[in-house]
């Protein structure tokens, strides 16, 4: 196996699968902790707008919970995004349901869905601007060329 293509699939086994919600955010307490800050409701529509804008904002802020903003969300596409800067493929729980995903599905049903999610997302590890983030977290000339 060439060296190029042994430092491809040396990067490709390396990338991290993160599905929303972390096991964390199973739990009501850390859920309600999240959640606090963010209003229920308000006398307009804009009011609680800018009130949520502001929460989301704070969130961000905040080195405990700023990762969540990482994750997609579970309620519009695309499920699944790569982050090539961390070598991560982020996934919404909503990916792993129909039609990507089904339990009791063959591997055509598989490989057609979810699995081409995936992998769609994973070869952007190895496009022009992934080839530029390397394995330890640098960017710089691509991987090929060190």
């Amino acid at each position: 196996m060439s060296k190029s293509r042994r430092t491809a699939t040396t990067k490709i086994n390396s990338a991290l699968l993160h599905l929303w919600p972390p096991v964390r955010y199973l739990n009501n307490e850390e859920l309600d902790r999240l959640y606090n800050a963010f209003p229920s409701n308000a006398s307009s529509f804009f009011e609680y707008w800018v009130a949520s804008s502001e929460s989301l904002a704070a969130v961000s802020r905040s080195q405990v919970n700023a990762h969540v903003l990482n994750y997609p969300v579970n309620y519009e596409l695309p499920y699944l995004r790569y982050d090539r800067p961390t070598g991560t493929l982020n996934v919404a729980v909503g990916a792993v349901n129909h039609p990507l995903y089904y339990g009791n599905g063959t591997s055509a049903m598989f490989y057609g869905g979810l699995g081409f999610s995936m992998a769609l997302q994973l070869v952007k590890s190895l496009d022009h601007y992934g080839l530029q983030w390397h394995l330890n977290g640098t960017f710089g000339g691509s991987i090929f060329t060190r």
